[in-house]
């Protein structure tokens, strides 16, 4: 929505409601890395592989102003991999629409040095491109890195 996120529930989710967050509301916004559990990591040989950028956060102020925090994991995509593809074009949609300015209030409120220059983060998305070349760097950190830094843009 061009003023709101706009959460829908499923038609197994009966305990859910229809939640609206206006942009305006939104003090926190970010892709953080999903909680591995320990059964997953009983489970599975690479429990690394699970842990990836695909859970959504978002702390709001609700209509009587109290502060509300939100975390939703991303389930588009039929791997966990495939999930933190997902939110990275979620954040690039959001950019591209010019709503991802809108958020993140708290962040911009409690900054106390100017947001580097544009050149800059392309400089420095330049300096991880070279280090994902050397194999320093492997694809899912330099994404992960490279939608950090667009996101200051």
């Amino acid at each position: 929505m061009p003023d709101s996120f706009y959460l829908k529930p499923t038609l197994e989710a009966t305990w859910f409601e229809d939640l609206v967050i206006p942009y305006d509301k939104v003090q926190k916004f970010e892709v953080v890395k999903r909680q591995i559990t320990a059964m997953e990591q009983m489970l599975t040989d690479d429990a690394k592989s699970l842990e990836q950028d695909n859970n959504i956060e978002i702390t709001y102020l609700d209509e009587g102003g109290e502060e509300m925090f939100l975390r939703l994991e991303m389930l588009t995509g039929i791997t966990v991999a495939a999930q933190a593809v997902k939110c990275r074009e979620m954040l690039d949609i959001l950019r591209q629409n010019k709503i991802l300015k809108l958020l993140n209030k708290e962040a911009s409120a409690n900054a106390s040095a100017p947001a580097p220059a544009s050149v800059d983060i392309v400089e420095q998305i330049q300096k991880l491109k070279a280090l994902l070349d050397a194999g320093i760097l492997n694809e899912d950190e330099f994404n992960a890195k490279k939608t950090e830094l667009l996101a200051r843009m």
